[in-house]
């Protein structure tokens, strides 16, 4: 009977204990390659995210920072106005730079084609871009609120709302 059961199966049993010892290696091999895989996708996807939006862009986008606003609130506010790729990235952007409580209020104006880094600098800069506007004489204020005039309001960054707003409010000059 010893013999039958050495002719059913004529492979020792060590050979078998090596080939499934193999077959464990290959498979954590495998996962452990796939894993490798998945997060040298998560980290390309997240520096593309901090790449400009647009790189050739030249046109300026005028926000503003209200004071105690948070960098997801402010992560919001930047793609809201098509300046950054990703609020999540631009969130843990700052969180990794220690940035995320540097960044400071104000009226800032910027660019498409400025990355999530320059960004993030700018605002933590607390440089806050302010414009003199000079009323030439014969100039109307409905072609200076128009975007299609060159050199104007709205080409400086500023929002239609924001330019009929100022416009319209009421303004004392100082003594002269």
């Amino acid at each position: 009977m010893d013999e039958d059961i050495t002719s059913i199966d004529s492979q020792p049993v060590h050979s078998l204990k090596i080939k499934h010892g193999r077959s464990k290696i290959i498979i954590a091999l495998t996962v452990l390659g796939a894993l490798l895989a998945i997060f040298a996708v998560g980290v390309v996807g997240f520096y593309s995210s901090l790449l400009p939006v647009d790189g050739q862009a030249q046109e300026n986008i005028r926000i503003v920072i209200k004071q105690g606003q948070t960098a997801s609130e402010i992560a919001e506010l930047l793609h809201k106005n098509g300046l950054i790729r990703n609020k999540p990235a631009f969130e843990l952007y700052t969180e990794m730079t220690g940035k995320n409580s540097q960044l400071r209020s104000g009226g800032y104006i910027l660019k498409k084609s400025l990355s999530v880094q320059e960004i993030v600098e700018h605002l933590a800069s607390g440089k806050t871009d302010e414009l003199r506007v000079t009323l030439l004489p014969g100039l109307t204020l409905e072609e200076l609120a128009d975007p299609a005039v060159a050199g104007r309001l709205a080409q400086q960054g500023f929002k239609d709302q924001e330019t009929k707003t100022a416009l319209s409010n009421d303004y004392t000059s100082p003594p002269c």
